[in-house]
């Protein structure tokens, strides 16, 4: 029997499952339920049990629901009454843990918000407990998630903000990075070195203020020497109101998150 299910062998759960497995974790200690045959066959060859019958978790310790929002109640309706003492470690954006206790009664939930570099192992993780989630629940959520990045503990309450500063956060470096890109074709750069500008620049700019302890405000005087170049570029973004930009589409994103939450 599995020790550890997921519903929902996707990208996210797969970043878990990959991450689990080399850590240590016997394959054959995991189970994934997936509809999909082509992910199944993929599981197969991996070494972990398959279904496509969601009841085919019970005897699971922990498990693991990856699958997408319009997807959730599907996925639970068939386990009503099936779960009692199981964690469910939920990475399902959006859904409030009372929705799950709605579908499967007093279960302890850990609500989890994760961004796409998970799939690399450099993900960002918030999560939440469930009013019903031990001590020791909680910290083997956590062991679970930290290995595809950081994590921090959050009141659920705070998870709208999460999602809008982490969750959506990598979509707008990669807007960020789009913009440089087309800057420097413009300029008259190949596409080949733009790419290349762009791409180490903010990998080292993120390493440089991940390793220092200056906030990002000191560092970014540091690279503005008054008269020049960046000094110039940062006049503009001023003047367009590039701050307020952020804060404002930070601020939507938060209330899109809670809008869908109460849904």
């Amino acid at each position: 029997m599995a020790s550890l299910a997921f519903i929902g062998g996707g990208a996210m759960g797969g970043s878990i499952i990959r991450r689990l497995i080399a850590s240590g974790t016997e394959p054959s200690d995991m189970l994934v339920v997936d509809l999909s045959p082509e992910l199944r066959a993929e599981y197969d060859a991996l070494g972990l049990a398959t279904s496509d019958d969601v009841t085919s978790i019970a005897g699971a310790e922990v498990v693991v629901i990856a699958v997408k929002p319009q997807h959730l109640v599907s996925a639970l309706g068939p386990l009503d009454g099936m779960l009692a003492d199981e964690l469910i470690v939920s990475v399902v954006a959006g859904v409030p843990t009372r929705e799950f206790e709605r579908h499967l009664g007093p279960v302890a939930v850990v609500r989890c918000m994760p961004n796409t570099p998970a799939l690399i192992g450099r993900g960002m993780t918030a999560l939440a407990a469930g009013e019903h989630v031990s001590h020791e629940q909680f910290d083997r959520a956590k062991a679970i998630l930290a290995l595809v990045g950081a994590i921090v503990s959050v009141d659920e309450a705070d998870l709208d903000a999460v999602t809008a500063v982490s969750g959506s956060g990598p979509a707008y470096v990669f807007l960020l990075a789009e913009s440089m890109m087309s800057a420097a074709r413009e300029l008259g750069l190949s596409e080949a070195v733009g790419q290349l500008l762009v791409e180490q620049t903010l990998v080292g700019a993120s390493h440089l203020l991940a390793d220092s302890d200056d906030p990002p405000d000191v560092l970014r005087v540091r690279v503005t020497s008054p008269g020049g170049t960046t000094q110039e570029a940062l006049g503009v973004f001023e003047r367009e109101d590039f701050t307020g930009a952020v804060r404002r589409a930070i601020a939507a994103a938060a209330r899109r998150s809670k809008e869908l939450g109460e849904q």
